[in-house]
């Protein structure tokens, strides 16, 4: 018996591999078929299994993201799939771009609004500390894209609008004569006085 298409959940649709049409669009590139999915009900916030062999879970937007499929970052992004999801258990979606200097990538990432000020634990992994000295490396998605020295990543980030209202934001505490206003935005966004 046939069954109708909005009878099928995407856990029927579930590859051997646990994963879903969705994710497999997504990864691939396909950015008809993430269209096509999206309006067909798929859910872009869904954790999936990312490959047959690696046993790593991720969303659609993540596994955009690490193929560099820009269309179809873009196209989850604007149909529901929410960052901050996909931010759960990885490291930030920006630092990810920044480092792998995803220029596209992170111009979707930017028109959806994602902050790209935030300073995060970063090891090139999702971030973390070092648990050989205790230490805690703490990096903005622009010092990484300087460490790696990705000229046109930096731009955006410096010129992106939410990398403004901070800079914005901390003039005003500086000009207003609040120091300490001024250093603890600077410590929660990690950022240099320097940077306007």
């Amino acid at each position: 018996m046939k069954m109708p298409a909005e009878d099928i959940s995407e856990e029927d649709t579930r590859t051997i591999s646990g994963r879903t049409p969705l994710i497999a669009a997504a990864q691939n590139g396909h950015s008809n078929a993430v269209r096509l999915l999206l309006k067909g009900g798929a859910r872009p916030n869904i954790w999936a299994q990312a490959s047959a062999t690696s046993g790593i879970i991720a969303t659609p937007v993540i596994m955009a993201l690490q193929a560099g499929h820009a269309k179809c970052l873009e196209l989850l992004l604007q149909n529901g799939a929410d960052w901050k999801e996909s931010e759960r258990h990885s490291g930030t979606l920006v630092h990810s771009a920044a480092e792998d200097a995803r220029l596209d990538c992170l111009h979707a990432l930017v028109a959806a609004g994602i902050d790209v000020n935030v300073a995060k634990a970063w090891d090139g992994v999702g971030g973390s500390s070092n648990t050989a000295t205790g230490t805690i490396t703490i990096k903005t998605p622009l010092e990484i894209a300087t460490a790696g020295n990705h000229t046109q990543i930096m731009m955006l980030l410096r010129n992106a609008p939410q990398a403004q209202v901070c800079r914005d934001q901390l003039r005003a505490h500086i000009e207003a004569g609040d120091v300490s206003a001024a250093q603890r935005l600077g410590l929660q966004y990690h950022v240099q006085y320097n940077m306007f």
